[in-house]
């Protein structure tokens, strides 16, 4: 099922694709690659991207791209890697972190790459170099399957028919980074071949800080009369540093320096896919994917220790027996495996008298994940502050979790699109999801932590488009979504607490001296038992082309969630789920590009006002205006954090010849709360303009070499925020006389880059 999703009048530099009539759009697991909706009869927003364009802008990462040149798309750098940026999107997020509540789903040549455990996606297992394009998609459309509560990322790779011949990208410059890619591909008609190779290496810009990734994809093809055939393969490796977010003490002091450390993770990953479509009659067509993918992750986080030596008892012991209170090592591996299969029928027909398209389809997804953490006493570095070999040997047993997750999902969907006349077409979908959530404890220690959790739910949407002239569309919809709580944070539950209490009375021991506190990552809590996340959106827009040299893009969006799943700040690293009634993202996004002699452009403006609609009480027990209980009050319209309201975007390429091409881009964005002030009594951290410069010359027919100035005025700002424990009770000079328990992630300093790309 090689499927694309392509769209002439994007978001991006304006070209002569602006002037032409729109492409056909195929959306990622709904309709084959031989057949598709026209977009003028797709009734949701979609911005899309190409090769070239992600070539030319050089990101460090496919999620910088989409920030610089999607609408609505910023990111919060809260573990501080440029690897491993959380991407909002409309106040949904999609990261690699664990913890968070992912609300984008995302696909790669059809397979869904969220992974099991926590729904997280790595950006780091997204080779640039090998995308052919990407897609995002907006709001709820049921289509998409699990997780699309606020729109859906598609990423389609190249293959031996698209990209034929040798390349190689080379780049290098500040924080000891660099990039290499080399590929090549080709085809005699009728098979395909296709191999990227890619590698990326930095220092990192703050302290102790460098990071490593390589990623190989390939892929086999066969195109003929009967359809086509695609056997895909991709292997990834990664190391990242990231150490997180600082004090605001800290940083006033360098802000290159860190916290506590080091935070590895340590990715190792195969993915195996099989595509195929063939026409069964001249109207009528099958398609479908299978696919297996595997990722074992280590990580290594070195934080503030939370026990006293006088505390520790012996029997809770094991290993060395050398004790420390200074700092521990939290020490963890997970292993996910995933397989599936997707399967669909298209048929172009007639339905009541209407020229229709019909697609019937059926997807069953299964994940499995094996976590196993350990929490090793250790010392700490009095001067860099990281425990990397100070660790004594002593594991504390009742931190250790060992368990074993299995999720299964089964599907079936359908979406008519009607032609009502030349100019209306209607869509109506409806995608039945059954999700069972299986938990099992493998230790023999934790029997509470042990649970079958079943969610079922039938999401439907539908969707009218106007083509109200050559020129201008207009589309309306209704859709929903939804997406079963995650192993991690089913783990994380008021029921557990409840149940390892009545173990303990049963083995002797006090209720009082069970630990309100889940043994999974980052020593996450959690309150009552979550219930599945239900997302039902309002969409309204209108695009097309203002003249013939510029196009346009309109939408007002309203998207209510019912049971959004809140992760509460109860320490820098710490924290609980919990179910939150209702809340909403609502907000209008408008963009123009265009060209104007040499000079192409797009502007982009969002407005995203996301808020609880509830009152409700919530845990943040550093927050200044906390009761005794550590609770602080949310008002139904108070903000949720981490989400710019306001959002600007300005991009140019300037042709001074038809060799050189300067380009300049420009990212706004206003203030957003902290995490942890769901109650947004304290200030705002302040927003930012963030611009980047960049040239491009063509040596000859075969090599380009270019530079990029990263944040051209050096400007200090941060993107993410949120509220710790103090500072001081890491007991180490400069820091043990903090106070403020805020911690930011702060943005790179100014930075050069140097490149080449040449093909053979």
């Amino acid at each position: 099922m090689r499927t694309f999703l392509l769209l002439a009048p994007g978001l991006l530099l304006a070209s002569s694709a602006f002037a032409q009539d729109a492409q056909e759009i195929v959306v990622v697991g709904v309709a084959p690659a031989d057949t598709g909706t026209e977009l003028r009869k797709i009734p949701y927003p979609v911005q899309t991207a190409d090769a070239e364009d992600l070539a030319n802008a050089a990101a460090v990462s496919l999620a910088d791209f989409m920030r610089a040149a999607f609408g609505s798309v910023s990111l919060n750098d809260a573990q501080n890697n440029p690897l491993q940026p959380d991407l909002q999107y409309r106040g949904f997020t999609v990261s690699p972190l664990l913890g968070l509540a992912q609300g984008i789903a995302v696909y790669q040549n059809g397979v869904r790459i969220n992974e099991p455990l926590g729904d997280t996606v790595n950006w780091d297992l997204l080779p640039q170099s090998a995308i052919d394009n990407i897609a995002l998609t907006g709001g709820a459309t049921p289509l998409f399957g699990l997780n699309s509560l606020g729109g859906s990322m598609v990423v389609n790779m190249k293959d031996g028919f698209g990209h034929e011949g040798f390349r190689t990208d080379l780049s290098a410059g500040s924080f000891g980074r660099s990039r290499a890619s080399f590929e090549f591909g080709g085809n005699d008609g009728s098979f395909g071949y296709y191999l990227d190779v890619e590698d990326f290496r930095e220092d990192g810009w703050r302290d102790s800080s460098e990071s490593d990734a390589f990623n190989v994809y390939g892929t086999l093809g066969w195109r003929g009369d009967l359809g086509q055939v695609n056997l895909n393969y991709q292997r990834g490796e990664s190391e990242l540093i990231g150490n997180g977010s600082s004090p605001v003490e800290l940083l006033a002091i360098n802000r290159a320096a860190i916290f506590t450390g080091p935070d590895i993770t340590a990715h190792d990953m195969d993915m195996l896919s099989l595509d195929f479509s063939t026409e069964i009659s001249d109207n009528s067509s099958i398609s479908g994917a299978v696919f297996l993918r595997r990722n074992d992750t280590h990580s290594f986080n070195g934080d503030a220790s939370e026990f006293e030596i006088e505390d520790l008892e012996e029997e809770e012991l094991s290993g060395t027996g050398i004790l420390s209170d200074a700092a521990i090592n939290n020490l963890s591996d997970r292993s996910q495996e995933t397989r599936g299969a997707d399967f669909q029928w298209t048929a172009n027909t007639n339905l009541f008298g209407y020229d229709s398209r019909v697609v019937l389809g059926a997807a069953w997804h299964r994940g499995e994940s094996d976590f196993d953490s350990v929490v090793e006493l250790a010392g700490i570095d009095p001067h860099s502050r990281l425990t990397t070999g100070l660790g004594t040997g002593t594991f504390v047993d009742e931190e250790a979790t060992l368990i074993h997750t299995e999720t299964e999902s089964t599907s079936i969907y359908f979406t008519t699109t009607t032609d009502l006349s030349e100019t209306l077409a209607l869509t109506i979908s409806a995608r039945s999801n059954n999700t069972d959530v299986n938990l099992r404890d493998l230790s023999g220690e934790r029997p509470e932590l042990n649970g079958n959790h079943s969610f079922s739910r039938v999401n439907p949407a539908v969707g009218l488009t106007w083509q109200a002239s050559e020129n201008h569309n207009f589309y309306a919809s209704l859709g929903e979504s939804n997406r079963a709580p995650t192993p991690i944070e089913l783990a994380c539950n008021e029921y557990v607490y409840d149940l390892a209490v009545e173990y303990a009375i049963a083995d002797g021991e006090e209720a009082d001296d069970v630990e309100f506190e889940c043994r999974l990552p980052n020593a996450f809590l959690a309150d009552p038992p979550l219930e599945d996340v239900v997302a039902r959106n309002m969409e309204l827009g209108a695009r097309g082309m203002l003249d013939e040299n510029t196009s346009y893009g309109l939408s007002l969006f309203r998207t209510d969630n019912e049971n959004d799943i809140l992760f509460q700040t109860t320490g820098r690293a710490t924290g609980l789920f919990a179910n939150v009634d209702r809340t909403r993202r609502e907000g209008i996004e408008g963009r123009l590009a265009g060209n104007l002699g040499e000079l192409n452009w797009f502007t982009a403006y969002s407005y995203i006002s996301a808020t609880f609609e509830d009152d409700f009480q919530v845990l943040s027990p550093n927050h200044d205006f906390a009761d005794e209980e550590g609770e602080i009050t949310v008002l139904a319209g108070d903000s949720i954090p981490g989400i710019p309201a306001h959002q600007f975007k300005f991009g140019a390429d300037y042709a001074f010849d038809e060799d050189l091409i300067l380009s300049l881009d420009l990212i706004a964005n206003s203030g957003q709360y902290l995490r942890g002030d769901e109650s947004n009594e304290l200030d705002e951290i302040d927003g930012y303009t963030l611009v980047n410069l960049g040239a491009r010359y063509r040596v000859n027919d075969r090599l380009l070499v270019y530079a990029q100035i990263h944040n051209l005025f050096d400007s200090k700002f941060e993107t993410f925020g949120l509220l710790g424990e103090e500072p001081g009770e890491v007991e180490v000079p400069l820091v043990e006389d903090f106070e403020i328990p805020i911690f930011l992630g702060a943005a790179p300093p100014r930075a050069g880059f140097l490149g080449l790309r040449y093909r053979f």
